[in-house]
């Protein structure tokens, strides 16, 4: 069965998930909370600072260095000791 209030729910969860970011301070890229019309809050998306670039090239590098074997996935953060907050 077609939903046709799919955009409008997407949207409310989009909000919601920002919503939850904002209030727990995650981190590189908090959420932007605005007041609209009636005193009601929306959430934009954050800026991205330049740490996050940083962390990844140095995390690519490492790969590029190592002589050893690198499986697919997420293995290659293992090679670098990064923050707990990577994304």
């Amino acid at each position: 069965m077609r939903d046709y209030n799919f955009r409008k729910k997407a949207k409310r969860k989009e909000q919601q998930k920002r919503e939850f970011l904002w209030h727990s301070g995650y981190w590189p890229s908090v959420p932007r909370r605005q007041i609209g019309k009636n005193n009601t809050h929306y959430y934009l998306e954050g800026f991205t600072g330049t740490y996050k670039p940083f962390l990844k090239k140095k995390a690519n590098a490492r790969v590029r260095q190592t002589k050893g074997r690198i499986s697919n996935g997420s293995e290659y953060k293992k090679l670098y000791d990064l923050v707990l907050k990577w994304y």
